[in-house]
């Protein structure tokens, strides 16, 4: 296939110039092939040859709407010519790889759209089409974003960028007077509106509601009865502004659409995200999934698509003038015939070149008066618009104004030189920093650069120790001339001691560190932070870099300040600020010998209580780990090595009630070992190791009293097969090992622990070469057996029968007050109140297997027997019910 130019130009660079003059990333369609081209080698060099010839064919005409996308399309190609990658093979290769990443893009882009939004406009789809580079088809990327949920809006929004009629552009104004948003609030009402609207197919109201001639007409009779005031106005306006609306189809809907787009742009204006404009939209009443529509339709109304075809020749001549290319739009023109250029156009290309030459005039007056910055500035703007190798050439012979300020701070080892940036009106600003033990450079190509930046500050990582320097800085505009220097300084480079490290035992204090070679001596002073004496400390015989204080006492807080001197030019000391360090000499610190570790349960959870002595000396660190320290118990261990042993437990501890520490730290399962080791100045006190298996415990206990005995029920972690049943009561305690296999068996476990209150404890149980080892336990407590009072009544004698209440209890126990109940029916008695109270039987005592007997009176019997029933009588023992005293029933 040859080679066309016009059609590589409409098909290739334009698109491209109008993309932001980024080549092509698909290597066949910069270099106008083809994948049927790619199978010889030969077709591809001449393809190439022939493209090449055609961007520098461009490139020499001097054509400069295309200048900047022919450079980067001739640097990509020398950059692909250095590695070898002009071949067929290459080509196919770099296709296959760039479909597989514009595959993987593809579902990376789709995917963050998918957090934020359900749907998507159609130039958004024709965007992601665009993003493959020609790599993907528009139904591959349809099928990626129904993967991930999102509908794509079909249909799209008409939204009208000025009013549907002329009447409408007052129509904000008056909706603001009565305090609406939407002009059909007038008729619906705001809380009609808010129930919810659509608009998409025609409005519609939620309810049935309706907008049409007879609901204006009421509304405009309502308002005749009003007087006249700006409401009154505000209101028929609003009104006539419906009618003509309803006058021509479609004109409401593109009304609403309007207004409701006017309110949610102010949204859009701010920034808000999709979400935020669509819930603006459903607050006023729009379908949710509209509103969503709506907003995605909004935003993305903001970045319109490029047109798709050439501009004409005017058009160019105009892009040419706007791009600041004002000879190429003049060569432009007379390559043309004369009616190709229309007149305005002409008279644009004759105000511009009018533009300049006044600019350039302006320049030669400032450069008259002596304003040079002026000068510079005006020459910057004829630049922007016309290229001019003489006028390019008087521009970088302005210097621009000199930085000011500089400021000159040593920073450790190193030189911090800072700056005001140049007051210069126009241009891209360099600056030049040069160091000077001698004084301040006049030249900014003298010696002793130290770099050029285009921030307001630079470092000098590596000054000459003890030597003041002075610093100067240059600026530069562009490429142009350097301006005066400013200077600051002079500095000397003074550094401090390095690694300094204090030691102590509870009499002494030793000091180490580094110093500088350039350095002559190094003072020592001693400080006390309580009364703020200082003293001088000598240094150890025969060396500078470190001391043996022994004038120090116990416990006491010391400030070490460490000066290194230098030799200044003249011969005088130079001493730095100093390193400091503080250190307080105490006891060796003592091991801690007694530390013990408890499985206990807090807030539903295990816990792992440690508890130890605190040491006379020494801080205490709490540390644990799966296997046992290297270390014997009272051993002095390195600090280091304490610090890489299994892990630290953080907490203040807890003082308990024998004057002990206590931790509590989460169970693991399995086997840890816990130690507490006490800190030092130097090394560390291995204390004893606690050995701690754990086992998860049993949870959902449940404790239920069945006379003497206790049912119990739980549910076993899976590993556990045995638990540990304890129990502590009024009637004494014990404990009882369970197997979950009879556990199971026996749907439950039972123990016998007497009448009284116990507490019942379980745990799970395991053993190893230490012995047993228990869980946390889960723990209920039980309250004591109720004692069962029963009555029953009895009919003595023949002709004048007596009835008799009868008492027993199978425990000794306090009956409260009783009332007898005779039933208004032969039904007996449910409650209290459920008939008539016959008699009351104060509170008494009652020993178990002695019934006690209450005479109820005597009486001839003709007919049937009464039905009598007794009640704990709450009217005068309201804590004798059924959870303040013994079961009372019938026997």
């Amino acid at each position: 296939m040859t080679f066309d130019r016009d059609s590589y130009k409409t098909s290739v660079l334009d698109p491209a110039r109008r993309a932001g003059n980024v080549p092509p990333a698909d290597l066949l369609v910069r270099y106008g092939l083809n994948r049927s081209e790619l199978s010889s080698d030969q077709v591809v060099t001449a393809r190439i040859a022939e493209v090449c010839g055609y961007w520098n064919s461009l490139r020499a005409g001097n054509n400069k709407l295309y200048k900047t996308l022919v450079d980067a399309l001739l640097g990509a190609h020398a950059d692909l010519e250095q590695r070898g990658e002009l071949t067929a093979a290459a080509f196919r290769a770099q296709r296959d790889k760039a479909e597989t990443e514009a595959r993987k893009r593809l579902a990376l882009r789709v995917g963050s759209i998918a957090k934020s939004l359900s749907c998507v406009t159609l130039e958004t789809l024709a965007r992601l089409v665009e993003d493959g580079a020609g790599m993907l088809s528009e139904r591959e990327v349809r099928n990626e974003l129904g993967k991930q949920g999102i509908r794509i809006i079909e249909a799209p929004w008409a939204i009208p960028a000025a009013p549907p009629l002329p009447a409408a552009r007052k129509l904000p104004d008056h909706l603001t007077v009565l305090g609406l948003r939407l002009s059909v609030e007038i008729v619906l009402g705001a809380d009609g509106l808010r129930a919810g609207f659509s608009l998409k197919q025609g409005f519609r109201a939620q309810g049935g509601k309706v907008l049409g001639k007879d609901t204006l007409d009421s509304v405009r009779e309502r308002m005749a009865t009003r007087g006249h005031d700006q409401r009154k106005t505000a209101s028929n306006s609003i009104i006539t502004v419906l009618q003509l609306a309803l006058d021509t189809p479609g004109k409401l809907d593109e009304l609403l659409i309007w207004e409701l787009s006017a309110i949610l742009r102010r949204d859009v204006a701010a920034g808000l995200p999709v979400s935020a404009v669509a819930d603006s939209a459903i607050e006023l009443g729009l379908d949710p999934a509209e509103a969503q529509e709506l907003a995605v339709t909004l935003i993305s109304a903001g970045a319109p698509a490029a047109p798709d075809t050439a501009p004409d020749a005017g058009e160019q001549v105009e892009e040419l003038i706007r791009a600041g290319d004002l000879r190429g739009a003049e060569e432009l023109v007379r390559s043309l015939p004369a009616d190709a250029v229309r007149q305005p156009t002409r008279d644009l290309l004759d105000r511009s070149r009018a533009e300049l030459a006044k600019l350039v005039a302006e320049a030669d007056a400032a450069h008259a008066g002596g304003d040079t910055e002026r000068e510079a500035e005006l020459l910057a703007q004829v630049m922007l618009r016309d290229t001019d190798d003489d006028l390019r050439r008087r521009l970088d012979r302005i210097p621009p104004p000199p930085p000011s300020d500089v400021a000159v701070m040593a920073d450790g080892d190193r030189i911090v030189v800072s700056w005001r940036h140049s007051q210069t009106r126009t241009g891209r600003t360099r600056y030049r920093v040069l160091r000077s033990a001698s004084g301040p450079v006049t030249s900014a190509e003298a010696h002793g650069l130290i770099g050029e930046v285009e921030t307001d500050s630079a470092v000098d990582p590596r000054p000459p120790v003890g030597v003041p320097n002075h610093y100067t800085v240059f600026a530069r505009r562009g490429d142009g001339a350097w301006s005066a220097g400013v200077a600051g300084g002079p500095v000397a480079i003074l550094p401090e001691v390095g690694g300094l490290t204090l030691d102590a035992t509870a009499t002494a204090v030793s000091g180490a560190w580094t110093v500088s070679p350039e350095a002559i001596d190094v003072e020592v002073e001693r400080a006390d932070p309580a009364t703020g004496a200082t003293e001088r400390v000598a240094l150890l015989p025969g060396g500078r870099e470190g001391f043996l204080d022994e004038a120090v006492r116990t416990g006491v807080l010391y400030e070490y300040r460490v000066r290194a001197i230098y030799r200044g030019a003249t011969g005088d000391r130079l001493a730095t600020v100093g390193a400091v360090a503080t250190i307080r000499p105490q006891d060796e610190p003592v091991a801690v010998a007694d530390l013990s570790a408890e499985s206990l349960m807090t807030g539903g959870s295990p816990v792992i209580e440690l508890r130890w002595t605190e040491p006379a000396a020494g801080v205490v660190e709490v540390r644990s780990a799966s296997v046992a320290p290297s270390w014997a118990a009272g051993a002095a261990v390195p600090l280091e090595v304490v610090r890489s042993y299994g892990r630290r437990h953080s907490g203040v501890p807890a003082r308990t009630a024998d004057g002990r520490s206590a931790l509590r730290v989460p169970a693991r399962d399995g086997t840890t070992y816990f130690t507490v080791v006490s800190v030092g100045l130097r090394h560390a006190m291995a204390g004893n190791v606690v050995r701690h298996t754990g086992t998860r415990p049993v949870s959902d206990l449940r404790a239920k009293r069945l006379g003497t005995r206790i049912r119990l029920s739980w549910i076993w972690p899976d590993e556990a097969a045995t638990a540990l049943v304890t129990w502590i009561g009024e009637d004494g305690r014990g404990e009882q090992e369970c197997l979950r296999r009879e556990f199971i068996d026996d749907g439950g476990f039972t123990l016998d622990a007497g009448t009284g209150a116990v507490e019942v404890s379980v745990m799970t149980l395991t053993r190893d070469a230490g012995g047993r080892v228990l869980s946390a336990a889960e723990t209920r407590r039980v309250p004591a057996r109720r004692p069962h009072v029963r009555y029953s009544f009895d009919r003595r004698g023949f002709w004048r029968r007596r009835t008799v209440l009868v008492l027993t209890a199978d425990d000794a126990c306090e009956v409260p007050p009783i009332a007898v109940v005779r039933g208004r029916t032969h039904a007996r008695p449910e409650a209290l109140d459920g008939g008539e109270v016959m008699a009351r039987i104060p509170r008494s005592r009652i020993a178990p297997d002695q019934p006690v007997e209450h005479p109820l009176g005597s009486s001839r019997q003709v007919g049937p027997v009464p039905v009598l029933a007794c009640f704990i009588d709450t009217t005068s023992a309201p804590d004798g019910g059924p959870d303040g005293g013994p079961v009372f029933g019938p026997a």
